[in-house]
């Protein structure tokens, strides 16, 4: 890897709810941290009317304690306009006559302003998470097109595009950690 390659500590591949998340937790939690957020589409912004797949019209169930990490972020007071509370989680297993259920109201569970957890509308979250994230020292690369991680013995070097005819640029990390998703090339070529 030539002398201009970028360096950081941590490269997050994928710019959905999970490595979104994880670059804020990352510039909040542990600022002495330089982190690269690589997303292969164009981050869009809070009034764009399509968001990244993963910011799709579902919801998604947040826990409680995700939820006071939201919180401490600092975005909590934006996410809860579109959340519901959940208050009551009933787990059964079908055809067996017993189940375990928790509720605020008897004091189970983890408890964050009075729930267990909030079902947060996927469309809502993407774009407050990408709108932090412009205010992080996080250097987004979007659209990046990652082509290549070979792991090294001083953590990982990746080859990514911004554009189909450009050429790769190279970045080096002392952590890679990739986000992109369940049908993500890097996941599966390492199972």
């Amino acid at each position: 890897m030539g002398e201009s390659a970028r360096k950081v500590d941590v490269a997050i591949v994928g710019g959905g709810m999970a490595g979104a998340s994880l670059a804020l937790m990352l510039s909040h939690f542990c600022p002495q941290l330089s982190v690269a957020l690589l997303e292969q589409r164009a981050l869009p912004d809070a009034a764009a009317s399509i968001q990244l797949p993963s910011f799709d019209t579902r919801a998604t169930a947040i826990a409680a304690g995700s939820l006071q990490l939201f919180a401490e972020l600092g975005l909590w007071p934006a996410l809860q306009t579109y959340s519901a509370p959940i208050d009551r989680i009933h787990v059964s297993d079908r055809g067996h006559a017993f189940g375990a259920a928790l509720s605020t109201r008897e004091g189970q569970g983890v408890n964050f302003e009075g729930i267990l957890g909030a079902v947060i509308e996927n469309a809502a979250l993407g774009p407050i998470l990408h709108s932090a994230l412009t205010s992080t020292s996080t250097q987004l690369l979007a659209p990046a097109q990652v082509t290549d991680i070979t792991m090294t013995s001083a953590g990982a070097n990746l080859l990514w595009r911004s554009e189909d005819n450009s050429p790769d640029q190279a970045l080096s990390c002392g952590l890679v950690v990739v986000a992109d998703g369940v049908n993500s090339p890097f996941a599966a070529s390492w199972e």
